[in-house]
């Protein structure tokens, strides 16, 4: 028969990578040692008395045949990689892991255990170890879909129950004094949990503030907590009392039964008797993730090492891959010099020789004589056959030249590539292995690499040969007297694409003999693959080809596929068989399944795939699903109390002027170098007049959060107008109907000439860009301008009746994100928040800026933060409106803050009783966040308001309301004169109502609830 090149079907670059050498998949070696072959080639056995050296690294394929009861499949998930969560550490040094969602102690002698459930999928999943003042146990929360799930357990891995869920992420857990507190992203994220029930609760002892940043307790009476404006705090006796620690604090934390401090000037500990003590930062880590080097720490100090590397934590991985299971259930398996006897139930290694055979090759188990023995390679220089012998040695058998190719036939046979004899070989020689001890040796000739040898039970060989180039293959017999009986495959009527397999895939090499006489193996395309049957009489069957050979782990008769869809299927029938295999709802299938070449694949105590291990095969007795924990019900949280205010009010009759309607510009409206800009007026005040050779340029605030103000500059158009010219400000007051507009004194211009007010005002024809931002400080009679131009940003104070005084280029020193300002005698006070969301206080006084303090945003978002005044002009405080209202005292010389005023949102249901005429305190005024509803009377036809403002005076005795503000949404016509109704006269407060332009006239009311 004419002898040339084999043909096969193109075999994928992934395809080749699970095919190799290194993967325990069978027929690797069919595709790694056989590149050739001839259609229809006749195998001849032989004697031989050599054989020749592999290059190939050893190949076995393993089995356990001698060991038939199935057994439940258990998932032991990755303990490193992107997927595994390090969460602390058990007192005996066990680490405390979450992968894939499920909970997982790593013992130092290898054990791992699991937990019996799942957590649902979350993109994060953190732990806390309860303190016993707390009921002790673990807490467990997940961030999953814009929700916080809490679940508490009585261990690490114990049963989980439903503690509490959150609509909001979270992002700090911290145990309290006696709660649980739960921080999220914004500040009014921010709650206490009762640790019996999980119900939301007040916040307890801790201090005051619209905010918190780290915290950090001790125990029950000592613990720190981060608030804005006071910096951080500590409380000696549960909070009781609370004190200024006086560092500049970056984090928090508990170690022992100190609390630990880390700032910018290093690390310091604090005791319960308010001792300091330097601490040494922690060393950077290295790049090894903390979990292995924690593992590699314990499992060196347990000697139990392998060469270099310490087993145990793959130990179990090893055993599925590369051992066998022994009578008593137990796996057995060697590595590097050493037998260990692995607990299949968490990997636990409960017996081992550290010395059980030479040398310090990868070892495989597979069926020989009536029990089971090692093949053990040395590199590509030797390849020694073991016997194992109870309890737990090795006992050599055989010794060959080279890497050597080893599978078993599944029935206790071994069929060795290569012959018999320590020396090299000669080319088609196989050494035979049988099932009783008795070695010996048959070869084949021609195009070598198509053939398939499988040792028989009844100590005959049998040699297939697929179909190949139209012809249809045969199977050899071979008795021991070396006599053939060759009979033709016959192939079966299949469906195209596996009748297309069978003639054109590669047939795998490893098949094996079956219980039943039948050999079994795998045909591959380059895409498809299926399991074959060849009986002993030559019929071939084939199953249902499956897809994706690329991500298939195959050994003997069994098989596991990963797809890309996450979806799993086991055979463990040689493809004619399939069943889904349950993988953790969090496994992404579009990753490749892959470990190390060498720690990837199946044998018949399970699979190894992704970091996973899978022991045992489903079978008849497949494993329950572990389920995934029942999720806690949402958790009502407290309500603030806060309601929107419905007030009456009634008409004083109090009105102001009509504002003076805009005039068209009749000095011309092209605004050149030669043309005159428009001089409007300010509500019900004409513009100032100007003198015959004069040129004046004005604007109003053209920003939506700016008061409204007007700015003027006039003189001699050549004039030097730093001597000569003349500047005002106007701005109104919405808190008075009579006196509402008021104004600057007539100030000395501070530009320079006209050209630079054109500049200044936008009126020199370069289209730059110009604003005019006002903010008002609490009293409302004074305030600045924040004006820009060309770039640069300038200040001008004013005060009423007062002359303006310009600050230049106040964008350096951080005034650009000016939000509030106030008055203190002759020095002002500027409120402003930098790119970081810190709160920044500066004082101006005699046109210098000095940056007075600094309070960083603990709470990560800038709130509702304002300067205010006392109403005499005695006093600094910052007023924050967050849940309920905050105010604290400032040292105007040091910018320190004492202890804040609080209104709960309860007490904020209803407004504030009204002031009496002399009453003192701090001074606010802004808009009110949640608008009351304002009721007029019904001959006030269609009045309504928006833009709520209102004035408070604010004292250790409590809040009053003094003032109201708002703007109508239309005219303000009475229709017909009533009788007003007669408010309660202790909670008369004044309304000044605005109206919509043109007209812009104020009206006064009186209002209560």
């Amino acid at each position: 028969m004419a002898e040339g090149p084999a043909y096969f079907p193109p075999i994928s670059r992934a395809a080749r990578r699970t095919l190799s050498p290194h993967t325990r998949s069978v027929g690797l070696g069919a595709l790694a040692a056989f590149a050739l072959g001839c259609a229809g080639q006749r195998v001849t056995p032989r004697a031989v008395v050599a054989s020749k050296p592999q290059a190939l690294a050893t190949r076995v394929e393993a089995s356990s045949a001698g060991v038939k009861d199935a057994f439940a499949p258990r998932l032991f998930p990755p303990l490193e990689g992107s997927d595994t969560i390090a969460v602390g550490e058990e007192r005996d040094k066990s680490q405390r892991l979450v992968a894939f969602g499920l909970r997982v102690l790593a013992r130092p002698d290898g054990a791992v255990e699991l937990a019996r459930e799942y957590l649902p999928a979350a993109r994060t999943v953190q732990s806390l170890e309860l303190p016993p003042r707390l009921g002790g146990g673990f807490l467990f929360y997940v961030l999953s879909s814009s929700a916080t799930l809490f679940f508490r357990a009585k261990t690490f891995t114990a049963d989980l129950e439903p503690f509490a869920r959150l609509e909001f992420e979270a992002e700090q857990v911290v145990v309290g004094f006696d709660r649980l507190y739960v921080l999220g992203r914004r500040p009014d994220r921010f709650t206490a949990l009762d640790v019996e029930t999980g119900a939301a609760i007040g916040l307890g002892s801790l201090p005051p503030s619209p905010g918190f940043g780290k915290m950090a307790f001790v125990d029950g009476w000592f613990g720190a907590v981060q608030a804005p404006f006071r910096g951080t705090l500590v409380s000696f006796d549960a909070g009781a009392s609370w004190r200024p620690l006086g560092l500049a604090a970056t984090n928090l934390d508990v170690e022992d039964d100190d609390l630990i401090i880390t700032g910018p000037d290093g690390v310091v500990a604090l005791d319960h008797n308010g001792a300091f003590s330097r601490r040494e930062a922690s060393a950077p880590q290295d790049s090894e993730s903390p979990v292995a080097q924690r593992l590699r720490q314990v499992l060196a100090q347990n000697e139990l090492r392998a060469g270099r590397d310490s087993l145990a934590p793959r130990a179990l991985k090893l055993a599925v891959l590369r051992g066998f299971r022994d009578r008593d259930g137990s796996f057995v398996v060697a590595s590097a010099g050493a037998l260990f006897r692995v607990r299949p139930d968490d990997g636990k290694i409960i017996a081992h020789d550290e010395h059980a055979y030479p040398g310090g090759g990868e070892c495989t188990a597979l069926p020989f004589e009536q029990g089971f023995g090692f093949a053990c390679n040395e590199g590509s220089d030797k390849t020694t056959l073991f016997a194992f012998e109870p309890p737990l040695a090795l006992r050599a058998v055989r010794e060959f030249a080279g890497a050597r190719y080893v599978a078993t036939s599944g029935n206790g046979a071994l069929v060795i590539r290569g012959g018999c004899g320590p020396g090299p070989s000669a080319d088609g020689a196989y050494c035979i292995a049988g099932k009783h001890g008795d070695f010996h040796e048959i070869r084949v000739r021609g195009d070598l690499g198509v053939e398939r040898v499988v040792a028989l039970s009844d100590s005959r060989v049998a040699v297939i040969v697929p179909p190949r180039l139209g012809a249809q293959g045969f199977l050899s017999l071979i008795d021991a007297s070396g006599k053939e009986q060759r009979v033709p495959l016959k192939l079966p009527r299949a469906e195209a694409h596996a009748d297309s397999l069978l003639d054109n895939g590669l047939w795998l090499d490893g098949f094996q003999e079956l219980p039943s006489g039948t050999l079994s193996g795998w045909v591959a395309g380059a895409e498809p693959f299926a399991g074959v049957r060849v009986a002993l009489d030559g019929t071939v069957s084939v199953s249902e080809p499956e897809t994706s050979i690329d991500r298939a782990l195959i050994s003997g008769t069994h098989a596991l596929v990963v797809g890309r869809t996450g979806r799993a299927v086991e055979t463990i029938t040689g493809g004619f068989d399939w069943s889904d295999v349950e993988l953790p709802s969090e496994f992404d299938g579009t990753k490749e399944p892959r470990d190390d070449a060498r720690l990837q694949g199946c044998s018949e105590l399970g699979c190894a795939f992704g970091g996973f291990v899978r022991v045992g095969w489903r079978g008849e007795n497949p494993a329950p699903r572990l389920p995934i924990a029942k999720l806690p019900s949402v958790t009502a949280l407290a309500q603030p109390g806060g309601s929107r205010w419905v007030l009456n009010c009634e008409p004083t009759g109090e009105a102001s002027e009509p504002s003076m309607v805009q005039p068209s510009p009749a000095r011309g409206s092209v605004r050149g170098e030669d043309a005159e800009p428009p001089w409007a007026p300010f509500l019900e005040l004409a513009p100032p007049k100007l003198a015959a050779g004069e040129v004046g340029y004005d604007a109003a605030s053209n920003e939506s959060n700016s008061a409204e103000l007007h700015v003027y500059a006039w003189g001699e158009r050549g004039a030097d107008w730093g001597r000569a010219g003349h500047a005002q400000i106007r701005a109104l007051d919405r808190f008075r109907v009579a006196g509402g507009a008021f104004q600057s004194a007539v100030t000395r211009s501070p530009w320079s000439d006209a050209t630079a007010a054109a500049e200044a005002f936008g009126f020199d024809g370069s289209g730059n860009p110009t604003n005019f931002r006002g903010v008002l400080e609490t009293g409302q009679r004074s305030g600045v301008v924040l004006a820009s131009s060309r770039g640069l940003l300038d200040l001008l104070l004013f005060d009423e009746g007062r002359s303006v005084t310009r600050v230049p280029n106040v964008g350096r020193f951080g005034l650009g994100m000016l939000s509030s300002v106030t008055k203190l005698g002759d020095a002002w006070y500027a409120a402003s928040f930098n790119e970081n969301h810190a709160f920044t206080l500066s004082r101006i006084e005699n046109g210098r800026v000095e940056r007075l303090a600094e309070y960083p945003d603990v709470s990560r978002e800038p709130s509702s933060a304002l300067l205010v005044r006392g109403v005499h002009g005695d006093a600094l405080g910052i007023w924050v409106a967050a849940l309920g209202w905050y105010l604290f005292p400032i040292d105007p010389e040091t910018g320190s803050a004492s202890a804040p005023l609080y209104e709960s949102p309860a007490d904020l249901a209803t407004m504030p009783p009204a002031c009496a005429p002399d009453a003192d305190g701090f001074l606010l005024s802004d808009h009110l966040a949640l608008e009351p509803t304002l009721r007029f009377p019904h001959n006030f036809d269609g009045t309504s308001a928006r833009r709520v403002a209102a004035q408070f005076i604010w004292s250790a005795r409590g809040l009053c309301t003094r003032a109201l503000a708002a703007d109508s949404e239309g005219s303000v016509k009475r229709a017909s004169s009533s009788a007003a109704r007669e408010p309660n006269p202790r909670a008369r407060v004044p309304l000044t109502l605005t109206e919509r332009r043109p007209e812009g006239r104020r009206y006064g009311f009186m209002c209560a609830p």
